[in-house]
């Protein structure tokens, strides 16, 4: 799936394969992005997981075949030496 970030239409009817994502660390989202990139500050020092999600310019969740598109990394795996 082609996606482009479309902040100018956030808030507007769905187009498809364009919209925002949201940030989420232990399930609480902390952002919402509107770029190929955010720097993070820093991380709790209990956090477990970093996951984005990709949706559309409604806020709706982007999705194939009823699955919802997005991904969850646990941080032990990316501090891991």
């Amino acid at each position: 799936m082609n996606f482009t970030f479309a902040p100018q239409n956030v808030g507007q009817a769905p187009e498809p394969g364009e919209g925002h994502a949201h940030l989420y660390i232990d399930d609480e989202k902390i952002a919402r992005l509107y770029g190929e990139w955010y720097h993070l500050a820093s991380l709790p020092e209990d956090a477990e997981t970093i996951a984005v999600g990709l949706y559309a310019n409604n806020h709706q969740p982007l999705a194939v075949d009823g699955e919802a598109i997005g991904d969850t990394v646990a941080i032990a795996e990316i501090a891991a030496p």
